[in-house]
């Protein structure tokens, strides 16, 4: 079963592409047209096997919502140590992840968490933040939600990268188990001969005596 999954999320974890596209193309209609015009005309994306596991849709949705929560972590990180204005940039991110719109990561929210709040992040105007400690406090930078969407999306991808490559070793995985499990219960009945041999000996010894 661990195989059969890893072979689906490795699978999945491509789609994270077209996801990122998707979420360019949603929000972009959504300001061109005020509404998305084009999702009714959009075509699932169908593989030839039907041999899913019955966990392959919420898997994919799990899958999503990690991803992204582990690309707002590492840009949140990268901006906190960036320029003055990357950290004021970094502090917004964190505030919207930890506040009402990243609430989704926090347990169990339903479906969709990471979409959500990416398109959260894509529609959100661009804010004056404040510093409000340190050598800089009261200096202020224009962070612009779009330019960070954008740098969590380019995470995502990588990260579903270096997950999916870490996914297909899964096989040789559990070949390296199945070889050290055979090789501890073939040296189990060995060291079990060695233990008696000098008890029944010694047993021997006191039966003559």
């Amino acid at each position: 079963m661990r195989e059969v999954l890893a072979k689906e999320w490795v699978a999945d974890l491509a789609f994270i592409e077209s996801e990122n596209s998707e979420l360019l193309r949603h929000h972009t209609d959504l300001v061109r047209q005020g509404e998305d015009r084009s999702h009714h005309f959009l075509q699932p994306q169908h593989e030839d096997a039907d041999d899913h596991s019955p966990l392959r849709l919420a898997s994919y949705d799990l899958l999503e919502k990690l991803v992204t929560e582990a690309a707002v972590r590492r840009v949140a990180d990268d901006l906190s140590r960036g320029s003055a204005a990357d950290r004021l940039a970094g502090r917004w991110l964190h505030e919207q992840f930890h506040g009402e719109a990243g609430a989704g990561f926090r347990g169990d929210h339903g479906a969709e968490v990471g979409r959500t709040f990416m398109r959260h992040l894509l529609a959100a105007v661009p804010v004056i933040v404040t510093a409000t400690a340190g050598a800089g406090a009261g200096a202020a930078t224009l962070v612009d939600p779009h330019d960070v969407a954008q740098r969590i999306m380019a995470e995502r991808q990588r990260a579903a990268e270096r997950w999916a490559a870490g996914l297909t070793d899964t096989p040789q995985i559990h070949v390296a188990w199945a070889v050290a499990l055979l090789r501890a219960c073939l040296a189990h009945p060995a060291a079990a001969r060695s233990g008696s041999g000098p008890a029944e000996h010694q047993h021997g010894g006191d039966a003559g005596r």
